[in-house]
């Protein structure tokens, strides 16, 4: 099977989602990588989830680099959207929280509204059976793409 096509579909879905998330970055005023941050830590919070919430962890959530992460973070506390609390266990560890300035639930509201216009858009005209078996062999793709990523199936002698 030739994935090209399947690419540049991705790519078009991609590029869709990147001009709807545009109209955010402007009316909060930050970049794409701080929207990135907040929005992996407004949805963190909003489901009270343990741990996850240092520099790495949504580096790696999000796949994006380390240092990236690090500058986004460092301007996000810069504009007083975050907060860095130190590990009790380990002090290497900053574990970030939202403040009051980031308003997590507005954040959280906006890109809930985003996404569902970004789903209606793509999801025009096809039968829900058919979405739920592409969101199936999407996931089944990723999976593997995972894996050949975490044992390093890319290299040429593999």
């Amino acid at each position: 099977m030739n994935f090209d096509a399947t690419l540049i579909y991705w790519h078009r879905l991609n590029k869709l989602y990147d001009l709807l998330r545009e109209e955010l970055l402007k009316q909060f005023g930050i970049t794409q990588i701080e929207s990135e941050i907040l929005v992996y830590l407004a949805f963190h919070e909003a489901f009270g989830e343990a741990g996850g919430d240092t520099a790495s962890d949504i580096a790696e959530s999000r796949i994006l680099s380390k240092s990236n992460v690090s500058k986004g973070v460092y301007s996000l506390m810069k504009k007083g959207f975050l907060v860095g609390e130190q590990d009790e266990r380990d002090r290497r560890v900053t574990h970030l929280k939202l403040t009051e300035n980031a308003n997590r639930d507005l954040v959280v509201s906006e890109v809930n509204q985003m996404n569902d216009r970004f789903n209606r858009l793509i999801s025009e005209g096809i039968p829900h059976g058919e979405l739920q078996q592409l969101v199936e062999t999407e996931r089944k793709l990723s999976e593997n793409a995972a894996r050949a990523i975490s044992q390093k199936l890319y290299h040429s002698d593999n």
